[in-house]
């Protein structure tokens, strides 16, 4: 009786490399558990995709307004995507259907949140006026402004922190004629006829604004100059973990979480009354007017809303992409970004329409420069 002969043990998978043994186990790891990953996914998806959205309204409805959003306010935009470099990962392999929920929330945040600009250069139908306005901070140099200055054939350039410059400036821009108080500084190619202190609230960095009435070929108009508190100190304290444990509940130290919600509270209320009273003050002027300078607000939340909808955006109109200019000398611990915030602005107020407007670019510097031209309309 013949006996059947021994088959050949299954050798299936020998030899093969060990990475595509691996990734074989996990596909079919996933596989048995596919139902379970695929339902979990979707709920830590659309609870994300929900909470998200809620918050970035809260914030840019309510921030300033409320202490404990203020802070997040400062935050980069893209901060709000890191979940999703969890989720992805697990949804490209388990659940890719899910992907376009995590691209709406990419979108949500880049083209919502941090509201890019789309605009186009305009054609002036009356006078244009070109201006630019920075910050020089605490080390800036007037060389370094120059270039960005000339190029945009500039007749007045607006700085902010300039405090014992005038020398730098007329050594830097001979050909303008110069005027200011304390910070403040006009650099004007026109007739300044005169300049003061807007009065509104002071705090122990001084005034926040100068009014300089200047003139066209006999037609005045004003430009305020403009730098809001820099929140810089009053954010300090979130970066200490104390703080942020006091502020959780998770320690108790001798009342810190109360005497930081009330300096808090303070500071906040400050920046904001201070900002309504500047609009107060925008919403009097009688001439034709343009606002810059260094608001210390990004271009969310109330104080940067109370201004654009009264006055116009002169890079929300007619700039393009993003326009941050802060902080771009690389000095903050995400310094590797880029800047990501715009606190720098130009606006237009009565008399004026924006024709075109670009922030510098490619210079270490604390602040970013803004160029605009506005077109100064005839007198109705």
């Amino acid at each position: 009786m013949n006996q059947p002969l021994l088959e050949p043990p299954d050798r299936e998978g020998v030899g093969e490399p060990r990475l595509r043994v691996a990734v074989r186990s996990l596909r079919d790891w996933c596989a048995c558990r596919r139902s379970g990953w695929r339902l979990l996914l979707a709920v830590a998806s659309v609870v994300y995709a929900l909470s998200l959205g809620g918050f970035l309204t809260l914030l840019d409805c309510l921030g300033e307004q409320r202490w404990w959003l203020t802070p997040l306010l400062f935050f980069p935009g893209q901060f709000w995507l890191l979940p999703l470099l969890v989720l992805t990962p697990v949804a490209l392999c388990c659940h890719r259907r899910l992907l376009w929920l995590h691209a709406a929330c990419v979108a949500g945040v880049m083209l919502l949140y941090l509201h890019p600009a789309c605009g186009a250069p305009r054609v002036a139908r009356g006078v244009p006026v070109r201006v630019v306005t920075h910050n020089l901070g605490q080390y800036d140099t007037l060389a370094g402004l120059k270039p960005f200055a000339q190029s945009h054939q500039a007749e007045f350039i607006a700085l902010q922190e300039a405090d014992g410059r005038e020398p730098d400036c007329a050594r830097e821009f001979p050909d303008y004629k110069l005027a200011g108080r304390g910070q403040f500084l006009l650099l004007s190619k026109h007739p300044v006829r005169r300049h003061d202190w807007v009065p509104v609230l002071g705090d122990k960095y001084g005034p926040v604004a100068v009014r300089f009435e200047v003139e066209i070929k006999g037609r005045p108009f004003a430009i305020y100059n403009v730098h809001l508190v820099t929140p810089r100190e009053e954010l300090k304290p979130f970066q200490s973990k104390s703080v942020l444990l006091s502020l959780a509940g998770l320690s108790r130290t001798n009342g810190l979480a109360q005497r930081l919600e009330a300096e808090q509270q303070r500071i906040w209320g400050f920046r904001v009354a201070t900002a309504r009273q500047l609009a107060a003050i925008l919403q009097q002027e009688t001439l034709p007017f343009l606002v810059l300078g260094d608001f210390n607000a990004p271009n969310r939340g109330y104080i940067h809303h109370l201004f654009a909808t009264q006055l116009k955006d002169a890079f929300s109109a007619c700039g393009r992409g993003y326009g941050f200019t802060f902080p771009s000398d690389g000095s903050s611990p995400l310094g590797g970004l880029g800047p990501w915030l715009r606190l720098d602005y130009i606006f237009a107020g009565r008399g004026f329409l924006p024709v075109a407007c670009e922030v510098e670019s490619n210079r270490s510097a604390q602040h970013r420069a803004v160029g605009a031209i506005l077109d100064w309309l005839p007198a109705e």
